[in-house]
């Protein structure tokens, strides 16, 4: 089906996987219906926007919703954990600071993150902690433990 569009076979086929899941039977040569993850494609162009560096909010707004696939909705929430925002004075900048490319141990993990910022609010900080698999033990005085 994809290649009488045009769309190379394997191109096509590296897409779904990467930003798509299997849904059911689909009635193609291969016996499978897939689905696109919004999410993952707009994240996905959130980064192709911002691989310059930090912009402004509205500029990169702007440019993000121009490359959003038709059909599909992109919300800001969507980027929780892909990028940072700075309020400096009265304008707001965005750049690119992407969960998954934090060390998995929770000392360089959170290394990274307060090399970043020294201070963070919790509703920026949330999004960078929250799939970590820190045991309670790392946060609890030995005392406590003991």
């Amino acid at each position: 089906m994809l290649e009488a569009h045009g769309f190379p076979r394997m191109l096509a086929l590296h897409c779904l996987e990467v930003y798509g899941s299997q849904v059911g039977e689909g009635n193609g040569s291969n016996g499978r219906a897939c689905v696109l993850d919004e999410r993952w494609i707009c994240i996905h162009f959130s980064r192709v926007v911002l691989k310059g560096g930090k912009m402004k909010m509205e500029s990169f707004m702007d440019e993000w919703m121009k490359k959003i696939p038709a059909g599909m909705s992109a919300s800001f929430e969507m980027l929780e954990g892909e990028v940072l925002v700075e309020r400096l004075g009265v304008e707001t900048w965005i750049r690119a600071f992407s969960v998954s490319s934090l060390p998995s141990t929770p000392a360089d993990h959170f290394a990274v993150l307060f090399r970043e910022r020294q201070k963070w609010g919790w509703k920026d900080l949330q999004p960078y902690i929250r799939f970590a698999r820190i045991p309670l033990s790392h946060f609890l005085s030995p005392r406590l433990l003991g």
